[in-house]
């Protein structure tokens, strides 16, 4: 499944024109265990350069969905916005170096 976060209908009009809404990758995860077959066990992510950063994200905020992510020509952080979404207390704990692996 491909998802837009920018540009398309119903999605921000310039990538940085507002914060990264977490919400809306969670709404994905949730359609994607609705529809898709052994995705109620977790989904593998792949995104590249801001995807990536998207990919990374997601890992940090639903790392109980997440099974794995590829990430390609991205940053270890979501540069130019801010990800909007409470942070949950488990994650706050979590080392730097180790919050971003799946």
């Amino acid at each position: 499944m491909a998802l837009a976060y920018f540009r398309v209908d119903g999605t921000p009009r310039n990538l940085y024109a507002q914060p990264m809404d977490m919400r809306y990758f969670e709404g994905a995860l949730d359609f994607a265990a609705s529809e898709v077959e052994g995705s109620e066990e977790g989904v593998g992510l792949y995104g590249i350069s801001k995807g990536g950063e998207v990919a990374l994200s997601m890992c940090a905020f639903f790392p109980q969905r997440i099974r794995a992510a590829v990430v390609v020509n991205t940053m270890n952080k979501v540069f130019g916005v801010p990800v909007r979404k409470k942070v949950p207390a488990a994650v706050k704990k979590i080392p730097a170096a180790i919050k971003y692996q799946c």
